[in-house]
């Protein structure tokens, strides 16, 4: 046998290393993907193989360094969130510190010198006297409305209807209002009354009444406004004129206990003058008082 043949039949050492090296590089593939299986895992989130400075593939994450990597992380977010709360809560201001939110509350006591104005005994209003100046038709002087303007009164326009019946149907609708709240009062209408109308209402009233309440209503808005001297206009006879009637004379035919209820324009003028006669009547009472004694 020849020496060429032998060596063909067994084949070259450079041949049998490249197969060996072709089964080595076979067996390594195989046992990498295999690694690569085992290691496969649903919880890693990061990339598993990076390139390192040679661009060699090395695995970079093992599976217990995320975990663990996880629980660090987590740890960490919450002390700093811990953190930001504290932070946050000692920056703020705060509410409810001022003076006013930290004083001492102290309610007002309940005695005598407090609640003077409350009547220690219930009492009734008996008679209710509706005094209704209108004079529908005809504005008051003082007074200048403009078009369009409010006119209704009690629910009631007067120039739908007749000037009379409009005046009575605003003084029946009134009286309902006030039936409403005290149903088994007696009441009274004066409607575009005169003084003399006027004090023989209140006089007996006051005269029924006796030592109960009476309440006083009076409607201004045909009338001109009440002057600073403490006087309301009524009318004459022959509904010519605008007479004045003082609030000293009509406190003094109501007497007391008395509600007076001023509806008209410039009422606030009222109140300053009818504390001033209502201290005078109560002086001048005192007095004579002081005399019969």
């Amino acid at each position: 046998m020849a020496p060429g043949s032998s060596r063909d039949s067994g084949g070259s050492p450079s041949r049998r290393r490249a197969a060996a090296g072709s089964n080595g590089a076979s067996s390594t593939n195989n046992g990498n993907s295999d690694a690569a299986k085992k290691n496969t895992s649903p919880y890693l989130t990061k990339t598993r193989w990076f390139n390192n400075i040679l661009g060699q593939a090395v695995d970079a994450v093992q599976e217990e360094d995320v975990e663990a990597d996880s629980d660090l992380q987590m740890a960490e977010d919450a002390l700093e969130a811990q953190e930001d709360l504290d932070m946050d809560d000692y920056q703020l201001p705060l509410a409810f510190s001022s003076a006013r939110h930290l004083e001492e509350i102290e309610g007002m006591p309940l005695d005598e010198a407090t609640q003077a104005w409350r009547m220690r005994e219930r009492m009734k209003t008996v008679s209710v006297a509706l005094v209704v100046c209108l004079n529908v038709g005809v504005d008051p002087p003082d007074v200048k409305k403009t078009e369009p303007c409010a006119r209704v009164e009690c629910w009631i326009n007067p120039q739908t209807l007749n000037s009379q019946k409009a005046l009575e149907a605003i003084g029946s609708n009134l009286q309902k209002q006030y039936e409403r709240w005290q149903p088994r009062a007696r009441y009274r209408q004066s409607l575009d009354p005169t003084v003399e109308e006027v004090r023989r209402l209140a006089t007996g009233l006051r005269r029924n009444a006796r030592d109960e309440r009476v309440l006083f209503h009076y409607n201004g808005h045909g009338v001109p406004k009440p002057t600073a001297n403490g006087e309301i206009w009524v009318f004459n006879r022959s509904y010519t004129q605008y007479i004045p009637l003082s609030l000293y004379d009509l406190q003094g035919w109501m007497g007391s206990p008395s509600i007076f209820v001023y509806d008209c324009s410039n009422a606030g003028i009222i109140v300053t003058s009818f504390e001033q006669f209502a201290e005078q009547h109560e002086r001048e009472y005192h007095e004579q008082v002081r005399i019969m004694i």
